[in-house]
């Protein structure tokens, strides 16, 4: 440790308090070998990411500037998830389920003497392609214009491995221990197009505007108080909606984390989009329409532990990931600003803004998921889904909102 005395102050840097990094293992005991919350790092190599991009620029008549670009990047050996090293072997699905107790889990696992073995893996992939459009005028003569376009793809075969970093819950993929592949799909925030603009117009009205410049009478000058100053700023958006996952709920997960139905062959969901019960809407057709695309995925058993019946067989479910997309989403902000000059030192700027100015409906699925589950349940000995709220829709991003702003500038 660094000596000092009090006679010569503190030290600038006080010496650090180092943790034991061992300390859950000299704490394990024959009975009790991993403590509560200890987790491990597997040996993985760092993350890289991977970045190229080309553009061109134009400048065009009227002051405006063009830019095209293709921007592309690659990521490998990403953080994913916490992988369960000591998960029940897919093998041994069935007799777990057709056990049925915590104990049947326990003694299937490959070392039944403990619990979960978690360890961080640096296993995830991804990929990214766009093309970006870019115009854009600097504010002259009273108008200004940004706009941007993007079209893009993004792959990976997991989005995250926190829930907030998630636009739709956690996104880890389906069984996420043995088979990172069946999980190849978009990535949780793809959206394939994205389009925002923003415009400033300040009206052709008042000193050094194109009317009402020159007060020579009473008449111009009460002109030119109403109406110079004003300034329109428009901001607006236009981008696809964000994908989900179709999953199933009621069967045995067991290791499984996404568990997702069959797609029957040459089938598709269908989007209908008609109003729902007590104001939801319907967005998905119906899971007990006659031509449903998905069916049941097991294992799936009922009965007591001793007389447990198989209804479904275990079967990993052929539906992708991230196969479905919620709504678009379209949205306008508007304000109209006037600006008062009380003197060369101060100001006072009212602005009357409206936020949704078009009061659009921006439909956006469940976050606990219930868009897009599909429960499993036993009807006259057949596994059928009992989802009446799959497909339904019933919440939005804000409605269109109103404020009177005012603000004095000395």
């Amino acid at each position: 440790a660094q000596t000092f005395s009090l006679s010569q102050g503190f030290p600038l840097t006080l010496p650090p308090t180092v943790s034991d990094p061992f300390a859950a293992e000299r704490a394990a005991t024959a009975a009790n070998p991993l403590q509560p919350g200890a987790q491990f790092a597997a040996v993985s190599p760092l993350p890289e990411t991977h970045q190229w991009n080309i553009g061109v620029q134009r400048q065009l008549p009227f002051g405006l500037i063009a830019d095209a670009s293709y921007v592309g990047t690659r990521g490998i050996f990403l953080p994913l998830d916490a992988r369960d090293f000591n998960s029940v072997p897919l093998e041994r699905f069935e007799e777990v389920a057709r056990g049925g107790t915590a104990q049947a889990t326990q003694n299937a696992r490959p070392f039944p003497t403990v619990g979960t073995l978690n360890a961080f893996e640096n296993i995830g992939n991804s990929i990214y392609h766009s093309g970006q459009f870019k115009v854009t005028r600097r504010f002259r003569n009273g108008f200004g214009i940004t706009a941007n376009y993007t079209f893009s793809k993004s792959i990976d075969d997991g989005s995250g491995i926190f829930n907030f970093s998630q636009p739709n819950s956690l996104d880890r993929g389906y069984i996420p221990t043995f088979n990172r592949r069946l999980d190849r799909a978009l990535s949780a925030f793809d959206r394939p197009h994205n389009l925002t603009a923003a415009i400033q117009y300040r009206l052709p009205f008042g000193k050094g505007r194109m009317f009402l410049n020159k007060p020579d009478s009473a008449a111009g000058k009460i002109a030119r108080a109403v109406f110079g100053g004003f300034q329109v700023n428009v901001l607006t958006s236009a981008r696809s909606g964000l994908p989900d996952t179709i999953t199933i709920s009621g069967i045995s997960t067991l290791s499984i984390s996404q568990p997702r139905p069959n797609q029957i062959a040459g089938s598709q969901l269908q989007i209908v989009n008609q109003p729902g019960a007590n104001g939801t809407v319907q967005y998905f057709q119906l899971a007990n329409s006659a031509n449903f695309p998905f069916a049941p995925v097991g294992p799936l058993y009922i009965g007591a532990v001793a007389t447990r019946a198989q209804i479904l067989p275990f079967t990993i479910g052929s539906t992708g990931r991230n196969t479905v997309r919620a709504p678009a989403q379209y949205n306008t902000d508007i304000s109209l600003v006037r600006r008062f000059s009380l003197n060369e030192r101060m100001n006072l700027n009212f602005r009357l803004e409206a936020f949704n100015a078009f009061n659009r409906a921006n439909l956006i699925f469940d976050p606990a998921g219930t868009t897009t589950n599909l429960p499993v349940v036993v009807q006259n000995g057949q596994a059928v889904f009992n989802a009446p709220l799959f497909g339904v829709i019933d919440r939005a991003l804000p409605a269109r909102r109103i404020q009177l702003v005012a603000r004095f500038e000395f």
